[in-house]
């Protein structure tokens, strides 16, 4: 469900409304976040791991820029894949930390 969120928000025809000023940058960080975050938790060996996390940067630019390619009243913007990227990061760091935690207590 979290994915289809994503996918939506990201590929909707129509920019959505801003509440505040730069509101769709913590709407990517979070997305970026929660999505690759969710879908981690599902990794069970250490190649796949490294392969997962390729894919959700690669993503994080690519489809920002298919939004910006396809969609016309959308646009590619830098700052939106750095949000993107940052939930990406954020994402990884707070599922390695858990991970180890976890495996600690194992």
């Amino acid at each position: 469900m979290a994915l289809i969120a994503l996918l939506i928000g990201i590929f909707s025809p129509e920019p959505f409304p801003r509440l505040f000023h730069n509101a769709d940058k913590y709407e990517h960080l979070v997305a970026f976040a929660v999505v690759p975050f969710l879908g981690a938790r599902y990794i069970k060996h250490r190649t796949l791991c490294f392969f997962y996390w390729f894919v959700w940067l690669v993503l994080a630019y690519g489809l920002e820029y298919g939004q910006g390619a396809y969609l016309p009243k959308r646009t590619f913007d830098l700052y939106d894949v750095y949000a993107n990227l940052g939930g990406v990061f954020v994402a990884f760091l707070l599922w390695f930390f858990l991970f180890f935690i976890y495996k600690k207590r194992s």
